[in-house]
């Protein structure tokens, strides 16, 4: 009897082991997600809740939702509106201060003038909690400088921590060069051609069709269009789509953890994939099998000449620690590339 409960045991350990280690493993070859790239219209939500009020109207085209956790029972909110002539402003920027949870969209949609929205929240307890904490979020304009103030956080309940955070939508000339310097609150961006610099080294940073000159640091970062000088740098993981068959400009994207890209069948631009060991290069793409594999120092580079060897469209990507993955587009939406066996390298 002693026997039989001590191999159960080890059996025990083993599979917590396995459990333990195998999602992670998969989690790292796992193809980058679609719906990171879909372009949603942004969900702009500046509405009030508290015990016995009743639920706001469902946004158009949602017809039901499901709350997974519990909210913070009381919660105000002030609208502030800017609009600033592009003659003015020619140029924008967006700080947070004082590590401030802000978050932050932008798309490229107007011509002559910056329209800011800019949605603040306090949430607390009880109604004077939540209103002292509503007060503590601002938003400020100097010149061309627009601050953001999320005001201060609590201590964390069974409902989350109450506190001030804010949300700001911006309507931009598509041309115009934008800076956000976001301290914690994720950063959107879509549809812009002019130079973006984004930086939220704690939150997620989500550019899509932007075609011009793009610097994103963040903690996790996305990136799906066809065009631009395009460098990304995050301290945990990238995803990437290239929307066309050939990559207008360069890219260059850094990861400290998985590095994730999609590209359409019959891709044609240069890349150069950049792992420490080969084993982490996850390719199951139709370019794969025309990697070319060299070492330098500690690094292995795997390189895919393209169509033209000598062009100067390149996209580069490295993964500092785990895996870069390459998939095509087309069996990630018909669902086929994590059943497929993935070409490792040795």
């Amino acid at each position: 009897m002693r026997w039989r409960w001590l191999v159960l045991a080890a059996c025990f350990s083993i599979l917590a082991v396995a459990c333990a280690k195998n999602p992670l493993r998969t989690y790292e070859e796992q193809a980058a997600p679609n719906f990171l790239f879909d372009e949603r219209p942004f969900h702009f939500d500046c509405t009030e809740r508290w015990p016995g009020k009743p639920w706001p109207a469902l946004p158009p085209g949602v017809h039901s939702y499901v709350t997974v956790s519990p909210q913070i029972p009381y919660s105000y909110t002030r609208l502030e509106t800017l609009e600033l002539p592009r003659l003015q402003v020619p140029a924008l920027t967006l700080a947070t201060e004082n590590g401030a949870f802000v978050e932050v969209s932008i798309q490229g949609s107007t011509e002559d003038k910056w329209e800011l929205q800019f949605c603040a929240r306090g949430e607390g307890n009880n109604e004077a909690e939540a209103r002292g904490y509503l007060s503590t979020v601002s938003m400020s304009r100097t010149g061309s400088l627009v601050t953001l103030d999320g005001g201060s956080v609590g201590s964390i309940g069974p409902s989350g921590p109450p506190g001030g955070r804010g949300n700001l939508l911006v309507d931009a000339p598509a041309d115009a060069p934008v800076t956000v310097d976001s301290a914690s609150g994720a950063i959107a961006v879509h549809d812009m051609d002019g130079p973006v610099r984004l930086t939220a080294p704690h939150a997620r940073i989500t550019v899509l069709n932007t075609t011009g000159r793009v610097d994103a640091t963040g903690g996790i970062v996305d990136f799906a269009g066809w065009k631009g000088t395009v460098m990304l740098t995050a301290s945990m993981e990238t995803d990437i789509k290239i929307t066309a068959q050939r990559f207008e400009g360069k890219l260059s994207a850094y990861a400290i953890r998985e590095a994730r890209v999609l590209v359409p069948k019959g891709f044609q631009t240069p890349m150069e994939l950049i792992v420490s060991r080969p084993k982490d290069l996850i390719c199951r793409a139709d370019i794969c099998k025309n990697m070319h594999q060299k070492r330098d120092g500690v690094y292995r580079f795997f390189t895919f000449a393209g169509e033209d060897s000598v062009a100067m469209d390149r996209i580069t990507v490295r993964s500092e620690s785990l895996t870069v993955v390459v998939d095509n587009t087309e069996d990630v939406v018909n669902d086929r590339s994590l059943r497929s066996v993935p070409e490792r390298h040795q």
